[in-house]
């Protein structure tokens, strides 16, 4: 089931979403004692990070069992600015007291099938299982339906035994979450935003014919947990009101 959570101004969802995870956080530590959450990249996401990273969230969130993943990332340097690691760093985790041993960042710099390898392994290893499952994981959504760096006629979307993967089909190859994965999460949170989105949005919550085959409409979290914050303009053509 998809939770819509929709607000007049992209800054209003963020904050929604804020108050989300610190909530979040505050159960699995209280029941778990740890929160596993997986980061994604992109302008609104790190407005979400600068919001958590000050009051009241710095002070409120428990940051100390903190497990940090990230959904997808460059293979490049990880000095390079274009990637999720540098941006979650300067926006986030500098400011915040999670322990250096909690935080696993996508390894850019071998060779990408190493890469996807290597971090399935440190999932799998972290959390103390083979089939993993994150407490949050953390999305964005593009104009094509796209999610973290899985795309429709991408090796990655049609995956279905392997928990992390390279996709080499862009200018600068990546290693992602694969659904298999991103579907065991307990929670998915999205963020859309903007009218780049409207259409994409509609296509996802208010299908019409058959089910659509981009990968964020293949988004299932375990827990049929899948919330969605958006503003007014992403949510333009949808006939539901949301929460």
């Amino acid at each position: 089931m998809a939770y819509l959570h929709i607000w007049p101004e992209r800054e209003s969802a963020v904050i929604d979403l804020a108050e989300f995870i610190a909530s979040l956080s505050a159960w699995d530590v209280h029941h778990r004692d740890r929160f596993t959450v997986a980061l994604t990249g992109g302008s609104t996401a790190r407005l979400l990070y600068q919001i958590l990273a000050a009051p009241p969230y710095l002070d409120q969130i428990s940051w100390d069992k903190w497990h940090v993943f990230w959904t997808d990332d460059a293979c490049v340097s990880s000095a390079d600015a274009a990637t999720n690691l540098k941006l979650a760093t300067e926006s986030l985790l500098q400011f915040v007291p999670i322990p250096a041993r909690y935080i696993h960042p996508i390894d850019g710099e071998v060779d990408p099938d190493s890469s996807a390898e290597q971090y399935a392994e440190t999932i799998s290893y972290e959390l103390d299982s083979s089939q993993p499952s994150l407490d949050l994981v953390l999305l964005e959504v593009e104009p094509d339906g796209s999610t973290a760096s899985l795309n429709s006629d991408s090796e990655p979307t049609t995956e279905s035994e392997r928990l992390v993967i390279s996709n080499t089909d862009g200018e600068t190859p990546r290693v992602t979450f694969t659904l298999p994965l991103i579907n065991s999460a307990r929670t998915v949170s999205f963020l859309a935003n903007g009218s780049s989105k409207a259409s994409i949005l509609k296509e996802i919550i208010e299908p019409e014919g058959d089910p659509p085959t981009f990968p964020a409409a293949m988004v299932r979290a375990a827990a049929d947990e899948a919330h969605w914050f958006v503003d007014r303009e992403a949510a333009a053509l949808i006939k539901s009101e949301g929460l």
